[in-house]
């Protein structure tokens, strides 16, 4: 607790622990003189607080010698019994330990997400491989018994064409399901053009329309950026398919400096988002989840009978720990003090 002055009014004693100093020693002193190397900016961030601004940080990341620490933190002006500002109160929280958990727990989800991935990709390879070549013999005997059935023989020769065209349509799906547990062509063709590609067959298994729109992308995003993109549109549609009542969507992809934005959307039916998180269902937690990950935001705009928006902002390479170091919009991620957090 300091006064306009910046002179100590009271000290907390894990605030003398921590930065070494006797709380009676310093009371009445100059804030800026106990700490004479305080960066000019944050003598700024006091001035505003003096001024009668509150000044917050939720999450701000501080580098020491001994490592990273993690701080929550709040300035704000403190007022008289008469109602007069009498000077500024200066609070802050060590919240490293939480962070760390949520590390840990990122670094989990994080692995489950690639487990997944790497028993999708082995299952989609298994399909197109496998299963889709031995349907493709298949339907091959079927065409070399039905060339040599004799003329008279037309309700056989019917039959095995109904069944060949069965053939035909589950080698399709499979097809279709590789590819979405498999996704090679974002490694061959790109992100655009997988993207385009998965549109095109989707639309034609599911009998609907897609309005694909991509910008040029200049610069490869990373292999995790794309596969988030590529599974959040995937989901998107599958759920737009199922749920929306129409059969027309709009999927643009847009490229800036560092980031793409997806945007899907429809006019159909829509859903209460807070009802659809709240019912536990994987497939929005799941797109949440994997925008987390590589640092990105999604946002869903859905209401009923009103359509539904999803768009997703990722960076073209995923950076460690960006959305941790959210501040309050006006401020810069500094220390407030030259030393470790005090309470």
């Amino acid at each position: 607790m300091l006064d306009r002055e910046m002179r100590y009014l009271q000290v907390s004693d894990r605030f003398c622990a921590d930065y070494g100093v006797d709380g009676s020693a310093i009371i009445g002193r100059s804030h800026w003189d106990v700490f004479p190397d305080l960066p000019e900016r944050w003598k700024e961030v006091h001035r505003r607080a003096l001024s009668g601004e509150t000044i917050r940080a939720d999450e701000d990341r501080w580098e020491r010698k001994h490592g990273t620490v993690w701080v929550q933190w709040e300035i704000r002006p403190w007022k008289t019994i008469e109602g007069v500002q009498g000077g500024i109160l200066i609070f802050a929280v060590d919240i490293s330990r939480h962070k760390q958990m949520e590390e840990a727990l990122r670094d989990t989800t994080r692995k489950l997400v690639e487990s997944q991935e790497q028993e999708r990709t082995r299952i989609g390879r298994e399909l197109h491989d496998d299963i889709s070549q031995r349907l493709a013999m298949l339907t091959v005997e079927v065409d070399h018994l039905n060339e040599n059935f004799p003329a008279s023989a037309n309700e056989r020769r019917q039959r095995l064409d109904r069944i060949r065209q069965r053939l035909v349509d589950i080698s399709s799906g499979v097809h279709l399901l590789s590819q979405q547990l498999y996704s090679p062509n974002l490694e061959l063709i790109g992100t655009a053009a997988a993207m385009r590609t998965f549109c095109r067959d989707f639309a034609d298994s599911q009998n609907v329309e897609i309005h694909f729109e991509a910008d040029t992308i200049d610069h490869a995003p990373a292999p995790d950026v794309s596969l988030c993109l590529l599974r959040v549109l995937q989901e998107a549609l599958h759920n737009a398919a199922k749920h929306s009542q129409v059969r027309q969507f709009d999927v643009k992809l847009a490229c800036s400096t560092n980031e793409l934005d997806l945007r899907v959307s429809d006019t159909g039916a829509g859903f209460d988002l807070e009802s659809a998180l709240k019912s536990g269902g994987i497939g929005l937690s799941s797109m949440l989840e994997r925008v987390r990950l590589i640092n990105g935001t999604i946002s869903i705009d859905s209401k009923p009978l009103r359509g539904t928006t999803i768009n997703v902002r990722a960076p073209l390479a995923p950076t460690i720990n960006q959305n941790n170091d959210r501040l309050s919009s006006s401020l810069a991620a500094v220390p407030i003090l030259s030393g470790p957090p005090s309470i």
